[in-house]
């Protein structure tokens, strides 16, 4: 109920679930809930400066944590990804739904939770303008799980791990520059799998 683009879903059963999407130029974040499998949305509260959403998880019936950028200020036009013109345009269509855009430094990561099923949001952790979007979440219980963090105009991601509920994140790994990761599936805390593009800087 609202213009622009609803970019993830979840769902703790089949009646409870959230719906976060965006606003396209300027990007501003949009969060609704359902208690009835969809037949109404109701809008949620959440801090004005979050940008995107790009994933949801239900822990259980009531909290739910959710990962992507918040806004850092004005978009300065004279400074912009380079490589962001070479990209196929299916991919570029992709990114900019998704809130990315070739613009540097005018959002950070973001990751939120919400203890009553999506009624309300906050943030959870704070971050660096080095990095850009938290793509992917996967989390084990409440307090452990891993994230796919982009490094913003650096052009890698960054797999990060949790054990105390999105507080404090420890870098993994950082993959190499061009390689962009999105997706991830974890059966138990030693063994995933990650998913992307590679060699997204070349013309």
């Amino acid at each position: 109920p609202f213009n622009g683009i609803t970019y993830t879903l979840g769902f703790a059963n089949v009646n409870t679930g959230v719906a976060c999407g965006n606003t396209i130029m300027p990007y501003t974040a949009r969060y609704f809930y359902t208690s009835n499998a969809g037949t109404n949305w109701v809008v949620s509260a959440f801090p004005s400066s979050i940008r995107a959403t790009a994933d949801v998880q239900f822990i259980n019936s009531t909290l739910v944590y959710g990962g992507g950028a918040e806004n850092v200020g004005v978009v300065n036009l004279k400074y912009t990804n380079q490589v962001f013109r070479y990209l196929p345009e299916y991919i570029r269509s992709k990114f900019i739904s998704k809130g990315i855009t070739d613009y540097s430094a005018e959002y950070k990561t973001a990751f939120l939770k919400s203890t009553n099923a999506g009624v309300n949001w906050q943030k959870v952790s704070t971050f660096d303008t080095l990095t850009g979007y938290m793509h992917n979440i996967h989390f084990f219980d409440a307090n452990t799980g891993y994230a796919l963090i982009d490094s913003n105009s650096a052009g890698n991601t960054r797999l990060y791990k949790t054990t105390n509920a999105g507080v404090y994140w420890q870098l993994i790994r950082m993959v190499e520059a061009g390689t962009y990761l999105d997706n991830m599936h974890f059966f138990d805390l030693n063994t995933g799998f990650v998913s992307g593009i590679a060699n997204i800087g070349n013309p």
